[in-house]
């Protein structure tokens, strides 16, 4: 690129300094930052990687980027004339200011520009929204690359991508071939095999009926971890995992036994891994940690394998990131396992997923109708499996993942109900019917894009959803989702 004048921006407030063509120097950017990277003609940061903010937005808005210069903002001063050469990672003072006896200066770092932010061999395809933390997160892969999934339907899926779109909310990825293998071997139980496949169901009952008494008994109901993370898998595995994924199998084959389909049903009414998951595993990760006098701020931040390993040297960086508000990236390949921090992860998962940026995706986010109506209320986000501690008040329209039995008492409050997630025969989709509130399902990005508190109007007759009035975030520009 040509030769341009440098903008040094050091918060918020100086983003109004940068014009049309000028060259953005920062410490980092932010989000908040992004008015002004739309202007800039190429930016320049002292920190940052592949997904830092700054290297992501050079990406979609394909400008030249430089991170990682360590000290450009000390030596580089407002008004010098650069060139900026994001081939080679090379920014080269050509015309200074103030003072004319500095050397003229070369930095060199990491073009931003150049990389992705993901495993470029793998074929991301995102597959559920949950509420789970880092070591959540971890736990739930091993469910899908165990010897138990492997001895159950025949295939595992050991690769695996999470990015964290709300603290302790994450997407999972699947590789799309591995997922493909997963769902065909379910495809042929529910073909070939309707035996084998009432028998896990039968399982998945008596697990349940162990799970509650184990409940009752707390994490003392197992002597370690790994007794509890094995309990969890089996758990999961038949009393959830192979239940939801063949009921949409057992519905486009036409399964003639109404006893299989009843089955799923009970089990997809009565989930028992969440409680599992925060009353007995968790429990037991604090007593690893406590042995080894880890913190019990790094419980949520460590991964299953960093754990059974005695791993725990990222830990102070990750709470020093956590507080700082940032959210993770973990990939798993194979046996190996990366955690990356990133300010803004939504750029991430419009990358891995072809989302216009947030200012060019029209005024519609759209979803699929589940019951008719259009109204107008408070939006009120819900991430959780549970309604314990969420304001919402009657009218409020609830905005979720999915939906479930443990958030009845909400739905029942709400005056109508969308969410990321969900088919024509999902929770959602079966109780808006049945109490008659409006429902847009499926419309994959509300909870990212629809913050607690807007004002929403949701039309169910064509199936869209508009933000008619935002609460107070200045750096989220007025959207119509």
């Amino acid at each position: 690129m040509g030769v341009r004048p440098v903008k040094i921006v050091s918060s918020y407030h100086d983003i109004k300094r940068v014009q049309d063509g000028d060259i953005l120097v920062a410490n980092t950017t932010h989000p908040n930052y992004l008015p002004a990277m739309q202007k800039a003609a190429a930016f320049i940061t002292n920190e940052g990687g592949m997904i830092s903010h700054a290297a992501i937005v050079a990406r979609e808005l394909k400008k030249p980027c430089i991170v990682g210069t360590g000290n450009a903002t000390k030596i580089l001063v407002e008004g010098d004339f650069v060139e900026v050469d994001a081939n080679k990672g090379v920014v080269k003072v050509l015309e200074q200011v103030v003072d004319k006896g500095r050397p003229i200066t070369t930095l060199t770092s990491t073009p931003g520009n150049k990389t992705n932010l993901h495993n470029e061999n793998i074929d991301w395809m995102h597959y559920l929204t949950r509420p789970f933390s880092l070591f959540g997160a971890s736990l739930w892969q091993t469910w899908y690359d165990s010897d138990e999934i492997k001895e159950l339907i025949g295939v595992s899926t050991p690769n695996a991508l999470f990015i964290e779109e709300h603290q302790d909310v994450v997407r999972y990825y699947r590789e799309k071939k591995q997922l493909a293998a997963m769902r065909g071997a379910i495809e042929r139980m529910v073909r070939q095999d309707p035996l084998k496949l009432k028998a896990i169901f039968e399982k998945g009952f008596k697990l349940n009926e162990r799970a509650k008494k184990s409940l009752e008994l707390g994490p003392e109901a197992f002597q370690n971890l790994d007794e509890a993370v094995r309990a969890i898998i089996e758990l999961a595995l038949h009393a959830t995992v192979v239940p939801n994924l063949s009921l949409v199998f057992i519905d486009a084959l036409k399964v003639k036994d109404s006893s299989i389909r009843a089955m799923v049903e009970k089990l997809r009414g009565q989930s028992y891994y969440p409680r599992f998951n925060s009353q007995i595993v968790a429990p037991h990760v604090l007593r690893v940690l406590k042995r080894n006098g880890i913190r019990e701020l790094a419980a949520p931040l460590i991964t299953l394998k960093e754990l059974r390993e005695s791993n725990f040297s990222a830990l102070e960086d990750r709470i020093k990131a956590r507080q700082s508000g940032k959210r993770f990236i973990y990939e798993v390949t194979g046996n190996k396992e990366l955690v990356q921090w990133i300010f803004d992860p939504m750029i991430i998962v419009r990358e891995i997923e072809h989302i216009p940026v947030l200012e060019n995706m029209g005024n519609e986010l759209k979803g699929q109708v589940a019951y008719r109506g259009k109204v107008t209320g408070v939006a009120r986000l819900v991430l959780s499996d549970s309604p314990e501690g969420v304001h919402f008040d009657e009218g409020d329209i609830l905005v979720s993942i999915n939906s479930s039995p443990a958030l009845m008492p909400l739905i029942l409050k709400s005056a109508a109900i969308v969410t990321d997630e969900g088919g024509i025969a999902c929770h959602a989709a079966i109780v808006s019917r049945e109490l008659k509130k409006p429902c847009v399902m499926a419309t994959k990005y509300a909870t990212a894009l629809i913050k607690d508190g807007d004002i929403v109007e949701v039309d169910a007759y064509q199936g869209v959803v508009k933000i008619l009035e935002q609460v107070v975030d200045k750096g989220r520009p007025i959207t119509t989702l």
